[in-house]
């Protein structure tokens, strides 16, 4: 088992937030249950040889219930396992993680999945220890010029 870490915009109110994105679901299931009625109804009429190339329009992405919008993850510590950093838009190694939450900490607080509120230098120093416990396990994700292991893939 291991746990997530997040920068959260400061003052969100979340139960808010959580409603909006679960009648965002709602109205968004309404319209893919309309729309394949739709695709089904065109396909009947067209006949099977256009199924697949209608077929494409049948895919969603809806936002996940409960889900952190906005949030951004930092990485994840898993009991027996090096740490894996996050890669994305706002850093991509410790050191533009660091720079990036000095110019922002006014603005986000650092959290972990359950939603406490953590200090930063602490999983800092926490990651630097586990990344040089040569027992602990790899991801065989690249390894940045940090020395940690960072991937710009989602992960849980």
């Amino acid at each position: 088992m291991g746990t997530n870490y997040y920068f959260r915009k400061k003052d969100v109110d979340m139960p808010r937030l959580y409603a909006i994105v679960d009648a965002l679901n709602a109205e968004c299931k309404v319209l893919v249950a309309k729309y394949n009625e739709l695709l089904n109804e065109a396909r009947r009429e067209m006949g099977i040889g256009y199924k697949r190339e209608l077929e494409h329009w049948n895919t969603y992405i809806l936002p996940d219930e409960g889900d952190d919008i906005g949030d951004i993850h930092v990485g994840k510590i898993s009991y027996g396992w090096k740490p894996l950093m996050k890669a994305g838009e706002h850093f991509h190694s410790i050191e533009t993680l660091q720079r990036w939450y000095e110019q922002n900490r006014g603005e986000y607080i650092f959290i972990d999945e359950y939603g406490k509120t953590n200090l930063l230098e602490e999983y800092l120093l926490e990651i630097r220890k586990r990344n040089e416990d040569a027992q602990n396990k790899t991801h065989d994700y690249p390894i940045g010029a940090d020395g940690f292991e960072w991937t710009s893939r989602e992960f849980c």
